[in-house]
């Protein structure tokens, strides 16, 4: 299975799915973005080099970056105590990569409307009490101007803002018709003239004080309200790379015979820093549980598998090998403790020992889901 494949995606999602049945919906959607103006960046360039001409430095300094992120979500649990995450790796069409993150908080640590606005803000902070984190908001928290001040700009479709930009203004952070949150966006007075366009409260990308000030970045936070949202954004988080379809044919005004396997390649596009990122084996994809597949059959229908060339004592013995299915009948029966879990909750309890076929208690808690 290549790693970034439709099919690889889909495996993912499964198996992040599998981590929602166990622990729940998600708390915090993240998108975690790369500035190409880091310090670590800029003075690592030679004189006359931009952040283009070296993906190599743009990877290392990413990655080192998101780690300490994920480890202050984590391990510091800056914003509480954090049961599970999962996140995806992408890349935009100049290069830079950017991640998808998806937080579950336990339970004690849960967001709720009436302490979402400690986590997430979608407002300029105050200039005269923190100078420093308004600039930063100011350059990578807004969106930029569209609609009829800018009716080319990337985000309008038909004539109006995909984003849904600008919001409208609100006293209190609330949940809208469609269970979506709607956050607080007080009018403050509160501006920044961006592209000679005054900015306000309306134009604000959602974020957290804390981490917006400590890397310098575009950092988005969105609270996931609902169950509705949920399958959505595992979806988009696991949606893997554009895919383009091109035809390959001589030049010339001769018809040529329409063969669509000849013809058509299916192909992706590749930028020198998603092949950096690639070249020193950096990790696209990652989550806090690892997921066991379990495979579920009807009697003597399991999938067997084996070379053709093995001797016919070894096929028998594959034929009368338990599955993991089986196995777990098996546990049922000498095990009492057993038979108060379901099947999909074995791994937590039991490791699988592939050359034995059998089901042997864990040692230690782990972090293993069926």
């Amino acid at each position: 299975m290549t790693v970034g494949s439709p099919r690889y995606m889909q495996a993912r999602y499964r198996e992040a799915m599998a981590i929602v049945a166990r622990y729940g919906k998600p708390d915090l959607f993240i998108t975690f973005t790369t500035n190409p103006n880091w310090p670590e960046i800029q003075e690592n360039l030679e004189h006359h080099q931009r952040f283009e001409h070296r993906p190599d430095l743009v990877c290392r300094v990413f990655k080192s970056k998101f780690t300490q992120f994920l480890d202050n979500l984590n391990k510091r649990q800056v914003l509480g105590v954090t049961q599970t995450y999962t996140y995806v790796i992408e890349f935009q069409k100049r290069g830079l990569p950017h991640a998808h993150v998806l937080i579950t908080m336990r339970p004690e640590d849960k967001i709720t409307i009436d302490n979402g606005n400690d986590i997430v803000c979608a407002e300029f902070p105050d200039r005269d009490m923190d100078p420093t984190l308004y600039d930063i908001i100011a350059e990578h928290y807004v969106h930029r101007p569209c609609g009829a001040n800018n009716p080319i700009a990337p985000c309008m479709r038909d004539g109006k803002c995909s984003k849904g930009y600008p919001m409208s203004f609100n006293d209190e952070t609330i949940i809208d018709h469609v269970r979506r949150p709607v956050y607080r966006r007080r009018r403050d007075g509160r501006t920044a003239v961006v592209e000679e366009t005054v900015i306000d409260n309306r134009r604000i990308v959602p974020y957290n004080r804390y981490f917006a000030k400590k890397y310098m970045c575009h950092i988005n936070f969105e609270v996931c309200a609902t169950l509705s949202s949920m399958k959505y954004l595992y979806k988009y988080v696991h949606k893997g790379a554009d895919c383009i379809t091109i035809q390959a044919s001589d030049t010339g005004d001769q018809t040529l015979d329409w063969d669509e396997i000849q013809n058509y390649l299916d192909c992706r596009y590749f930028s020198s820093t998603e092949a950096a990122y690639r070249l020193m084996t950096f990790p696209l994809a990652d989550r806090s549980h690892s997921v066991m597949t379990l495979p579920v059959h009807l009697e003597y229908e399991q999938a067997i598998l084996f070379d053709d060339d093995l001797p016919e004592e070894d096929v028998a013995a594959a034929v009368d090998k338990p599955t993991k299915l089986m196995a777990w009948f098996i546990l049922n029966n000498t095990d009492v403790e057993t038979r108060q879990l379901t099947y999909v909750e074995i791994p937590e309890h039991y490791t699988w020992n592939n050359r034995e076929a059998v089901w042997g208690k864990r040692r230690q808690i782990s972090k293993t889901i069926g």
